[in-house]
């Protein structure tokens, strides 16, 4: 119970940690406490450094755009846009949890991007049968 605890307590601070540097321009990254990274992102000697730098064009977040857009261009339904946005964040989310965050993103978003995909068939047959149920019916 103790470390599920801790490990969501890691995910809530590593996320608000990425949230807080996404919503500023790069190359204005503000100081303080707030902006600073989680104590666990500190523990390893360079972390800290290492991590701003994904932050920039080459980095996770333009791997995560990079995949993201890849994934999209490929005629994907208007309905899977939002769920393949949301978990590029998810992957890249957990990513950032990792020692290689670059490493291991691709394999993160390609999963996450087959479950969102597999969700959204679920949800299209659902609807298939509603819709026959309820022509049945009246």
């Amino acid at each position: 119970m103790a470390i599920a605890f801790q490990m969501r307590e890691r995910v809530q601070l590593t996320l608000r940690f990425i949230m807080n540097r996404m919503t500023y321009p790069s190359g204005w990254i503000p100081t303080g406490e707030a902006c600073s990274a989680p104590p666990f992102l500190r523990e390893v000697e360079g972390t800290e450094p290492y991590r701003d730098s994904l932050h920039y064009e080459g980095g996770l977040e333009g791997l995560k755009n990079r995949l993201l857009n890849e994934v999209l261009a490929r005629n994907v339904s208007t309905a899977l846009v939002a769920p393949l946005r949301r978990a590029a964040e998810e992957a890249a989310s957990l990513a950032w949890l990792e020692s290689y965050p670059l490493l291991v993103f691709p394999a993160l978003f390609a999963e996450k991007a087959r479950e969102a995909r597999l969700h959204e068939q679920r949800q299209n047959l659902i609807r298939s049968r509603s819709a026959e149920i309820y022509q049945a019916s009246v």
